[in-house]
């Protein structure tokens, strides 16, 4: 957003702000959907007087027409992401249900992990098929 010069008009104008937010989920949809709401959320910005020109043709020009809607969507995927980190980090937030967990509640879940891929690796030394989940 800075580079696009777009930061000051994101922090200022809510409008502005909810169709970078509205654009970051689109991914959520279904493939054949992604571009419909592409289309909706251009047409929010301009009911609103929201000039995210750039940023629009920038993710029309990149994320649809090269990476393509099929690519871009993650809807109904089990795995979200392709940053393994952020992938762990979100698992955390889930388990611990905030971003800074005390320490013995980070512990007990670190020893929780510990114990159950122990078992896994037994398992897959052994032959055995690990269970689901």
């Amino acid at each position: 957003m800075k580079k696009l010069g777009y930061l000051q008009l994101v922090n200022n104008n809510e409008f502005a702000l909810k169709s970078l937010k509205i654009l970051m989920v689109l991914p959520l949809l279904l493939a054949r959907r992604i571009e419909e709401g592409f289309i909706d959320i251009k047409q929010y910005a301009i009911i609103h007087h929201v000039n995210l020109r750039r940023l629009f043709n920038y993710y029309e020009r990149f994320w649809l027409r090269k990476i393509g809607a099929p690519l871009l969507s993650v809807y109904k995927k089990k795995f979200r992401t392709n940053n393994n980190v952020e992938s762990f980090h979100n698992k955390l937030r889930q388990t611990f249900q905030t971003s800074h967990p005390n320490i013995w509640a980070f512990l007990r879940w670190s020893l929780f992990i510990e114990y159950k891929c122990e078992i896994l690796l037994l398992l897959v030394n052994s032959f055995t098929c690990p269970p689901k989940g």
